[in-house]
């Protein structure tokens, strides 16, 4: 700093009072072919190659996740097609067909969807989506509060479509409105019991229980109130004909009104020795029109 501001001779300027030289003007040549060179060099100062590299990072990532997405969309397609059965490999095509016509359905997907859950349902779970079938179809009939529990016999019936008397004599076979009677209490518990110990994993019945399960027992009413109680039974499983074939229901609906009507009438006519004979007589006219249908 001493030599910069000492003067070199007398009356003369310091260097600091020299004026600074003017800096030449850009040659914009040399400036893009220095910036070439850098770009080159090092490709990271090429903003045009930046930009270019992050949007094919994000197209790639976006292909990627959709790639994901649709794989993952296929698996799940595949599970659910796995998981879902057909009615054909549960109870056979012929069984199928036999329900269609039951019901007046051109198609699988006309078939009243209750039955179809029925059918689809897993083995231990079958009994009970009768039972829930039963519940709502019982509160469109003038007897709402009627009991009806869910019994194997009446699942089995109704899974393998088995809706008609092997003859005239086989009351307890078929969709029978003796097999309908009143609840058992403890029997109905014991064989709702080894229904749940034999299909959900529990203790193995014997063979005898496995085969009481499946065995209707036909009961014959002793009085007008049972028998009519029997027929309103039979008018609520014929709900699970669906919307396009209601004459079962609608006429055992009427029946059953038109019996409760005469019932007083009918207990002044019997003679004493056909007391009880003339429920169980009525009862078996309805089961051999129900099964001719």
């Amino acid at each position: 700093i001493r030599v910069a501001i000492t003067r070199s001779e007398v009356e003369g300027e310091s260097a600091l009072s020299i004026a600074v030289p003017t800096v030449p003007l850009v040659d914009g040549d040399l400036y893009r072919a220095r910036r070439s060179i850098l770009e080159r060099d090092f490709p990271v100062l090429n903003q045009r190659i930046v930009q270019g590299q992050q949007a094919d990072i994000a197209h790639q990532l976006h292909l990627m996740t959709q790639e994901n997405r649709e794989r993952h969309e296929a698996e799940a397609a595949r599970k659910a097609a796995a998981k879902e059965v057909s009615l054909e490999s549960k109870v056979g095509g012929t069984k199928v067909i036999m329900m269609m016509r039951l019901c007046n359905a051109t198609t699988e997907d006309q078939l009243p969807s209750e039955w179809v859950n029925i059918i689809k349902a897993p083995k231990k779970n079958q009994l009970d989506e009768l039972q829930f079938a039963i519940n709502d179809w019982k509160e469109d009939t003038q007897d709402p509060d009627i009991e009806f529990p869910a019994r194997t016999s009446l699942l089995e019936t109704i899974r393998l479509v088995n809706l008609h008397m092997a003859d005239t004599n086989a009351i307890d076979t078929g969709l029978s409105p003796f097999t309908l009677s009143q609840p058992k209490g403890r029997v109905d518990r014991d064989h709702l019991s080894t229904y749940s110990a034999l299909y959900g994993g529990g203790s193995a019945p014997s063979t005898a229980d496995a085969n009481a399960l499946h065995r209707a027992v036909a009961i014959a009413p002793t009085a007008h109130h049972e028998a009519i109680s029997m027929i309103r039974r039979l008018q609520i499983m014929c709900r699970l004909f669906g919307e396009n074939n209601q004459d079962p229901y609608n006429q055992l609906g009427a029946f059953c009104s038109k019996y409760r009507s005469m019932e007083g009438q009918l207990d002044q006519i019997e003679m004493d020795q056909a007391k009880e004979l003339l429920p169980t007589m009525i009862v078996r006219y309805v089961t051999l029109q129900c099964s001719r249908y």
